[in-house]
């Protein structure tokens, strides 16, 4: 997971990814966590996410970017009740939305706020 960003994340991070680039490397891997990225509906704070994929290509990496929604975000748990985790006894489970496991394959309006949050591959 990337760090948050502080005044020196630029020459630290590209003094980094430098190195890892002199060992040899083409490739580095991060993830981002839905429940970080998407504090609020339609609210995305991937500033750290954009830096390192900018700086990643100044030395010539490339960026293997996994995206998390297991931890969803807590307005997920508000805004859709139902989809909370379901016990294998099927026993609903008052849980922190963000300890949920899977909660968003189980009803459409789920998946879409999910599909939502993947479209930013693109980092618009």
């Amino acid at each position: 997971m990337l760090s948050p960003l502080t005044a020196s994340s630029r020459v630290e991070w590209r003094r980094d990814l430098q190195q890892i680039k002199q060992l040899g490397f083409n490739t580095v891997r991060t993830w981002v966590e839905w429940a970080e990225a998407e504090p609020r509906p339609g609210e995305y704070h991937l500033e750290n996410l954009r830096l390192l994929l900018a700086l990643a290509q100044e030395v010539g990496l490339r960026v293997m970017v996994q995206m998390y929604a297991d931890a969803a975000p807590d307005w997920v748990g508000k805004a859709y009740p139902y989809a909370r985790f379901v016990a294998r006894i099927l026993h609903r489970q008052p849980r922190n939305p963000q300890a949920r496991r899977r909660p968003l394959r189980r009803r459409r309006a789920c998946r879409v706020a999910l599909s939502e949050f993947l479209r930013l591959g693109s980092l618009e």
